[in-house]
């Protein structure tokens, strides 16, 4: 049989509409409650929950505890290191810039630097037993400049002999050649 009332109450349809079907009754039609039941599925799931917690609180207490007896049995650090307060040097030589040296490194590069500009730009002896001196760059590079490079023999020196006279240097097969006079190159950083 066909119901009268289901025909008035249906509307046409598009493809994308779903059918109105709360006229239809089937009362045997209900979910299975013999294989899960709602309760029970809940209070296991509340367990599980507050076991979570408990066992979350339990496992900090004991983390906490652990941690407390390693502190409590840690040896001091074996260390070199002095106490607070007091001051103990290495052997020499030290760093440069450590505990106990004297100067940075940069003062001493800069001691040194004045130190060799200063010998560049002095007269002295190099070697006083064997006449030879040290003069100004600045005077080395005029005397070159004016007599050109001095020519140097193949064969060094001879040891002096036991009398302590030392043999005559060779003199030189022929003069260097003059240089083009050129004006001294200068040092910007000095």
């Amino acid at each position: 049989m066909v119901d009268p009332h289901a025909h008035a109450t249906h509307h046409p349809q598009g493809p994308d509409d779903t059918p109105d079907v709360s006229h239809i009754e089937n009362p045997e039609v209900k979910h299975e409650e013999s294989d899960v039941s709602g309760t029970a599925l809940m209070k296991f799931i509340g367990v599980l929950l507050v076991s979570i917690v408990i066992i979350l609180g339990l496992m900090k207490l004991l983390s906490n505890y652990f941690e407390a007896r390693e502190q409590g049995l840690e040896l001091p650090p074996a260390s070199r290191v002095n106490p607070p307060g007091t001051q103990r040097l290495p052997p020499m030589p030290r760093l440069q810039g450590a505990p106990g040296s004297q100067e940075l490194p940069m003062d001493e590069s800069r001691l040194y630097r004045e130190e060799q500009n200063a010998r560049v730009a002095s007269y002295g002896w190099v070697n006083k037993e064997a006449g030879i001196v040290r003069i100004p760059i600045s005077d080395a590079m005029k005397l070159i400049l004016e007599k050109g490079m001095p020519m140097v023999s193949g064969t060094p020196p001879a040891a002096p002999a036991a009398g302590g006279t030392s043999p005559a240097p060779a003199a030189s097969p022929k003069p260097a050649p003059a240089a083009p006079a050129q004006k001294p190159a200068t040092n910007p950083r000095t």
